[in-house]
């Protein structure tokens, strides 16, 4: 077999982790609750309402755990077979 017979490269893995990670989950309440804080002068008995919903939104969050991509792993799976 050739070197063009082996098909198209595959991506870096920090570009397929790049294109499969997640936003901020909680990033909506703690704009609003830093807003709040902004326009009440750092009051924060006005802003109880925000740290309550953000407390709540962190607290509903599983634990980060360090774990490789899965699409990674298939990625270059399928590389190394089809080389075969």
């Amino acid at each position: 077999m050739g070197a063009g017979a082996r098909g198209p490269k595959l991506p870096k893995r920090s570009a397929i982790e790049r294109l499969t990670r997640k936003g901020p989950e909680c990033l909506p309440e703690m704009m609003a609750m830093l807003s709040c804080f902004k326009d009440s002068n750092f009051n924060e008995a006005r802003c109880a309402g925000q740290m309550r919903s953000l407390s709540e939104c962190v607290s509903r969050q599983p634990e980060a755990k360090s774990k490789k991509s899965t699409v990674f792993y298939h990625l270059k799976r399928l590389y190394y077979m089809q080389r075969r």
